[in-house]
């Protein structure tokens, strides 16, 4: 084909050539529509993620902690006391854990049961500790004993630091219940996504985006769809999905700031420091007995080294003299407490006798090497 260029000459242009730049110019059209698509659907999308963003931050400067009554104790005589229940991570409130292991714990130690609401307030145990001592004061509680499920456990502890440090509130018990005592207890699929979520909380908003939250669980839940064939698994995830969506629409659900806010109290977790504080503070009342319950075959603990955690936790107690026991309950498995609640029962039976001879201070009752000591104290 026989064509003018821009300055009028003549010049030829083989057919095939023709309609190869025909179709190059085509494309590059289509290019150019694709990209200003891609732009308008990224701005729109990033203007989405900023208002979501957004709404996450204004629920949180909005949340408050809280401790609410959630039962009597076993013996009306005992309403001087309270236990005060912290679940752990991925939990809005400990209203679970003390239906479930309310009992259980009444067994040891009995008392009204407080449940510790986290209400997607920042995580901060010295605003905790000061919203249980002033419920103690409103009830004419006078002895507390603080109950923790998971990284529940730790957050108690800290928590427990600051009481001790700023009331005369006599501590009998320290609970935890499959607790880490560090991250080096926990298992190492936990360890990794721990570091996710390390790398969540550096990226701009994402630690209160719903997009976000919600690729992570999935995320976290993916062992509920990778099995099976490919349609099983398409079953499955579609069913998961649904599941991550109706658990998004619940007012209760943890924001992602507080997820990252438990997991930095497991990373950051001083045992050490916080059992010398509160054996410290409390030498001139009565120390707590510190009561562990892990998991015990056929039951299994996926988050938790419980064997490797109760020991370390005991170990570092009796540095600071403070009495530590540690049982483990048949059957029961991590995150799901009711699973194994007369087992749990049954366990603290047995553990009744040591902990009244310890609450007694008639003698003081550690562990070396998976053998129990008994010394007797002298007052």
């Amino acid at each position: 084909m026989i064509q003018p260029d821009k300055h009028g000459i003549n010049y030829y242009i083989d057919p095939q050539e023709e309609k190869r730049l025909e179709r190059l110019k085509t494309l590059k059209h289509r290019a150019t529509q694709l990209m200003a698509h891609a732009a308008i659907t990224l701005t729109a999308f990033l203007g989405v993620y900023a208002a979501d963003a957004m709404h996450g931050e204004q629920v949180q400067a909005e949340a408050s902690v809280s401790v609410s009554y959630q039962g009597a104790p076993l013996n009306a005589e005992n309403n001087d006391s309270a236990l005060i229940f912290f679940n752990g991570f991925g939990t809005y409130d400990g209203d679970d854990l003390t239906e479930h292991l309310g009992e259980v714990a009444q067994k040891l130690v009995d008392g009204e049961l407080w449940s510790m609401s986290y209400g997607n307030a920042p995580l901060s145990p010295e605003v905790m500790a000061n919203e249980i001592i002033e419920k103690a004061k409103e009830r004419g509680i006078k002895k507390i004993s603080i109950v923790g499920y998971s990284a529940g456990g730790i957050i108690g502890i800290e928590t427990l630091e600051y009481i001790v440090k700023n009331s005369n509130l006599i501590v009998e018990m320290i609970m935890p219940i499959s607790t880490p005592a560090g991250i080096d207890s926990l298992r190492q699929r936990q360890q990794e996504e721990m570091k996710n979520a390390g790398f969540i909380a550096e990226v701009p908003g994402a630690s209160h985006s719903t997009f976000v939250r919600f690729f992570g669980e999935m995320y976290f839940r993916r062992d509920r769809y990778d099995e099976g064939d490919l349609l099983q698994r398409a079953n499955d995830l579609n069913e998961t999905t649904f599941s991550v969506l109706d658990d998004l629409d619940n007012e209760k659900l943890a924001g992602t700031w507080l997820l990252i806010d438990q997991t930095i109290a497991i990373g950051s977790a001083d045992l050490d420091e916080r059992l010398k504080n509160i054996s410290e503070a409390t030498a001139d009342r009565q120390t707590p007995v510190i009561v562990y319950f892990g998991t015990a075959e056929p039951g299994y603990d996926y988050l938790v080294d419980d064997k490797e955690s109760s020991e370390i936790m005991c170990d570092t107690a009796t540095k600071y003299t403070i009495q530590c026991f540690m049982y483990y309950v048949p059957g029961a498995v991590h995150s799901i407490p009711a699973r194994a609640h007369e087992e749990y029962l049954e366990t603290a039976d047995q553990a009744v006798p040591s902990i009244e001879i310890a609450l007694g201070h008639e003698e003081l009752i550690y562990f070396i090497q998976n053998e129990t000591i008994r010394t007797p104290i002298h007052h």
